[in-house]
């Protein structure tokens, strides 16, 4: 028995399947025993069925374009500009993976986004570390201290929490941030001082 578009729509729309889901030609063909055993035929052109709305290789080409053409055009819009941003400096240990990448990583964060720190894995590195370094001096020794005497030095000073059973460290930055780079470091941020309302 062959199906039409019209009818696979009515019954998702009938039936309320598949809102919020997205289900696969080759799942249907999978699943459905009666696809499999061939008593119903798909329409050749069925690509899917996305919450509920049944898709075409057509609609599917369609919103991959509409999703390029925006994914595009919010690139270029903000390609190569300078902002201002808040940021965090971001001091943890990570546990690693068999021993691999184990020990405490220091990383420049923002709401929702990671910008690359000039070092392995985006790791701080290089004159971004230095700067952040001079910008939370951790003690007062003559001698310069080392980036992981520094690292735990930081954590105790601006300890906010735990990662993955360990202290972390956080303070606030302002940067000059273009795309994921820092380009530079300006200086230090103050949380906002919370209002106590007299009664």
């Amino acid at each position: 028995m062959k199906v039409g578009l019209k009818e696979m729509q009515d019954y998702y729309e009938k039936n309320h399947c598949g809102r919020g889901t997205y289900i696969s030609r080759k799942a249907l063909e999978t699943w459905n025993p009666k696809i499999r055993r061939g008593e119903i035929e798909l329409p050749a052109d069925f690509a899917c069925v996305d919450c509920g709305k049944v898709l075409t290789w057509d609609d599917v080409k369609q919103r991959r374009r509409e999703w390029q053409k925006e994914n595009l055009r919010r690139k270029r819009s903000s390609y190569g500009q300078i902002q201002k941003k808040p940021l965090y400096v971001w001091v943890f240990w990570c546990p690693g993976i068999s021993g691999i990448f184990e020990g405490l990583w220091t990383y420049i964060v923002g709401v929702g986004r990671e910008y690359h720190g000039g070092g392995y894995k985006g790791q701080l590195d290089g004159h971004l570390l230095d700067e952040v370094m001079r910008l939370f001096p951790v003690c007062n020794s003559l001698f310069p201290v080392s980036e992981e005497e520094w690292q735990e030095e930081f954590i105790k000073k601006h300890s906010r929490g735990k990662w993955c059973g360990r202290p972390q460290g956080k303070a606030l930055i302002w940067a000059e941030v273009a795309g994921t780079g820092i380009k530079r470091i300006l200086g230090r941020a103050e949380r906002p001082v919370r209002r106590e309302y007299v009664k």
